[in-house]
Formats: structure tokens, C-alpha cells, sequence
């Protein structure tokens, strides 16, 4: 009797809940993709001492594009990308020359007391696509397609340092 009833409710409605364990199974997967990520499309920065005796001795690679986020008098980080790739975004301006490059990473650490980050950007082969100087130690940098890269301001109103 009641398989009965269990097999007529679900020949009745069978197709909601198909429909139903569908969803639910979509939406889980949605967001196990959305949360891991892949990491073959982030970079990340890591903090070097060898970089910050790069910038004492003013031997910044030259072939690096350098630009800068925040105000030209103080701003809140320096990035030097290798030329093989593309800086796609409107909140950093392009340094032009290697004097400008040397007094914008000094303009980094207006306070006496504040700590710099001097780092290195690497891709998930671990290969240095470029530098980082910033009071910030982390920022979103994402590869895209034809070697563009993407790296959002690492300022965050609400911060304090």
C-alpha cells in the first residue's frame, strides 16, 4: 500500500523532483568551481628581501613596464611587469622613465615607522612575471587571454594598516 502510494506520487510528480535534484546538483557544483578557482589563472606575490636590495642599489630590471596605483604623490603600490605581458586595467598609470620608477617606490613609506613590501610576482609555475613594492602585501592578479593581465588596486578603503 504505501510503495503504492510512493510509486504513484512519483510518477506524478517525478519530473519536479528530477528537476529539483538537478538544480540542487548544479548549484553544487556552481559553487565548488566558483570558491576553489583555478589556480593556473591567479598569480601570486611574494615577499623577497632580494628585491628590496634591487630597489637599494636602483637595479630595477629595465625591461619591466612599471606603473603605479593611488595618487602620483603617495602611491599605494608600484607593480613591474615583464613585457611579454599586458597591464589591463584603468586604476594604474604607466611610469615613464626610471627616475620616476625610483621616487614613486620612495613615496611608498611616507611614515617612518611603515613596512614596504618588496616582492616578486609569480605565475603557478612559479616563473617571476614581474615586482611589487607596496605597503599592501596582497592584491588580485589574474591572467587572461593573449597574455593580459588584470591586477585590481590593493587599496581597500575600510583598511587599516
Amino acid at each position: 500500500m504505501i510503495r503504492n502510494k510512493r510509486y504513484r506520487y512519483l510518477k506524478q510528480n517525478g519530473n519536479w523532483i528530477s528537476i529539483l535534484f538537478l538544480i540542487g546538483l548544479f548549484t553544487i557544483l556552481f559553487f565548488q568551481v566558483a570558491f576553489a578557482g583555478n589556480p593556473g589563472e591567479f598569480a601570486v606575490i611574494r615577499e623577497d628581501p632580494a628585491v628590496k636590495n634591487i630597489f637599494k642599489l636602483k637595479q630595477l630590471p629595465s625591461e619591466y613596464n612599471y606603473y603605479y596605483t593611488g595618487r602620483s604623490n603617495l602611491p599605494y603600490a608600484v607593480i613591474g611587469i615583464d613585457p611579454k605581458y599586458t597591464l589591463n586595467s584603468k586604476h594604474w598609470n604607466k611610469i615613464e622613465s626610471a627616475d620616476q620608477i625610483i621616487k614613486k617606490i620612495d613615496h611608498l613609506m611616507p611614515i617612518e615607522n611603515l613596512r614596504v613590501i618588496y616582492g616578486r610576482i609569480l605565475d603557478r609555475d612559479n616563473n617571476q612575471i614581474g615586482l611589487w613594492f607596496s605597503e599592501y602585501y596582497h592584491t588580485i592578479i589574474i591572467f587572461g587571454t593573449n597574455n593580459r593581465l588584470t591586477v585590481y588596486s590593493p587599496y581597500q578603503p575600510n583598511d587599516r594598516i
